[in-house]
């Protein structure tokens, strides 16, 4: 995930990867004070997407909750006191 202003769109680098490489991403959302995300990360090779702490300083993700089910597409309270998101379940034992 990468963060380019749009005010320097036209100057490519000005982009900056906001977390290092080694995770899969699947949605994100603005904090309201737009310092951070609230992102749906996994480890490669993890077991399941957690949601995460995003700072835009560069300091590394914090895990936001337990993962005892795959969250994915956070969507954060304009108040920044709630997050919704929805669960990717994959249940191989049809029969």
């Amino acid at each position: 995930l990468y963060l380019l202003s749009l005010e320097a769109a036209v100057d490519s680098r000005s982009e900056r990867r906001i977390y290092t490489e080694g995770w899969s991403h699947r949605g994100h959302d603005w904090t309201p004070d737009g310092r951070a995300l609230v992102a749906s990360l996994q480890k490669k090779g993890g077991p399941l997407r957690s949601l995460y702490l995003v700072p835009l300083d560069g300091s590394p993700p914090r895990q936001l909750a337990s993962a005892s089910i795959s969250a994915i597409q956070p969507a954060v309270a304009r108040q920044g006191t709630r997050i919704a998101w929805a669960s990717s379940i994959q249940d191989m034992n049809l029969w």
